[in-house]
């Protein structure tokens, strides 16, 4: 798989996967190079996968709201550059629906935030 210039992001990619997967949390000596290994991109393409919501697994655990919003509360969340209404309920987070992508499916009007 050819890199070019976008080489040092897609190492850093899977320097990360490569942590989230329980591989070493070492950071490897800086080498640009054109290419990776098959293993590395299936590495970026699982942590990719996984993290689509720009909200990984660690980074949702460690969420300091999750302690300190009380049940059937609700707050403002900044993600993704927008503001967003948060609610907690049954100990899970979801968020008001409010994206446009929505607008046709009148059932849903709340999101479970790790989803």
């Amino acid at each position: 798989m050819r890199l070019g210039k976008k080489s040092s992001e897609i190492e850093g990619e899977v320097v990360l996967a490569e942590q989230v997967n329980g591989g070493s949390t070492d950071v490897p000596e800086t080498v640009v190079k054109d290419e990776i290994t098959q293993r590395e991109g299936e590495l970026v393409r699982n942590f990719l996968k996984n993290s689509a919501s720009q909200l990984t697994i660690f980074g949702h655990a460690s969420f300091p709201v999750i302690k300190g919003l009380k049940e059937r509360e609700l707050c403002v969340f900044f993600r993704n550059n927008h503001f967003n209404t948060m609610f907690k309920f049954e100990g899970e987070l979801y968020i008001l629906a409010t994206d446009q992508g929505y607008i046709n499916q009148s059932d849903l009007v709340w999101e479970k935030l790790n989803e």
